[in-house]
């Protein structure tokens, strides 16, 4: 049977881990089952391989494990502050400590050091995962996600396909379906970097709550230096999601009318309250 599981999604499962088969010297991706990750269908981060990274990337940290924890502590605040803040605020909070701009008194006679996430000077040092059908519950909501990329337990990309099988179906349809999970479960996206959408024919990606207009094209096969390449960051900056803050009663990326069809479609399907199950 045809279908997004067995087509699109299998075809940017397998692209994504066979990179380093198919071009030397780029990063492999391991593939696993969302339910073969070190962690509950409760949990945001993959704790276990957060902590391994923090006392790999972190010398004052390895030196006293427990430092680890605080760290972690203080991400899941952050995750748990979606409710409170907004999803917006969150991600940018998130985004200081994902870049190395946040410290913590874990040097000698306890002064500020550096918190390394992620090696960005040496890409080995950290580890790669593309999860499958990953199911993420919040109180009565459950969501299942088609794709989730993690770096060192951190969930820094989601994505969705769509069949290219189906009439009238088309990225736009991921696009919508991620827009009501950041509504129903903001926490998940809160260490997001970018999330995708992809109907085999084509592929875009949009931050956090981006409106569907801004959703840009992925430019395969441009170099960092290809001016095209910088243009894209700089309108995608430009038109992203930074002064878009759910707390101060910002409007859906969707209209209504979108958000309801996608809703009743859902529960016309028989899928359970709100988003239960991943809709074909």
């Amino acid at each position: 049977m045809f279908d997004e599981r067995t087509t699109v999604q299998a075809f940017v499962t397998d692209a994504l881990s066979e990179l380093s088969d198919s071009s030397p010297g780029q990063l492999a991706w391991s593939h696993v089952t969302g339910s073969a990750l070190d962690r509950v269908e409760t949990d945001v981060l993959v704790e276990s391989e957060v902590r391994d990274a923090l006392i790999r990337l972190n010398p004052d940290i390895a030196a006293d494990a427990d430092h680890a924890d605080e760290v972690i502590y203080r991400l899941t605040g952050l995750v748990l502050s979606a409710r409170s803040t907004g999803v917006v605020k969150a991600n940018a909070d998130f985004r200081s400590w994902l870049l190395g701009e946040r410290s913590m008194p874990f040097g000698t006679n306890h002064e500020h050091v550096t918190v390394q996430l992620v090696d960005f000077n040496d890409l080995t040092r950290n580890t790669y995962r593309v999860a499958t059908e990953v199911t993420f519950r919040r109180g009565g909501v459950e969501v299942r996600f088609d794709h989730v990329l993690w770096v060192n337990g951190l969930p820094l990309v989601v994505g969705e396909a769509k069949s290219a099988t189906r009439r009238g179906v088309t990225w736009a349809d991921g696009a919508l379906q991620i827009d009501v999970y950041q509504q129903d479960v903001p926490e998940f996206f809160v260490p997001n970097a970018f999330c995708f959408a992809t109907d085999g024919r084509d592929l875009r990606y949009g931050a956090v709550r981006t409106p569907l207009q801004k959703w840009g094209p992925w430019r395969a096969g441009w170099g960092a230096d290809d001016p095209r390449t910088r243009q894209a960051s700089a309108d995608h900056v430009d038109q992203g999601s930074g002064s878009l803050d759910e707390s101060e009663g910002a409007p859906s990326l969707f209209s209504a009318n979108d958000t309801e069809s996608f809703s009743n479609e859902h529960s016309s399907s028989g899928a359970g309250p709100l988003v239960s199950r991943d809709p074909d």
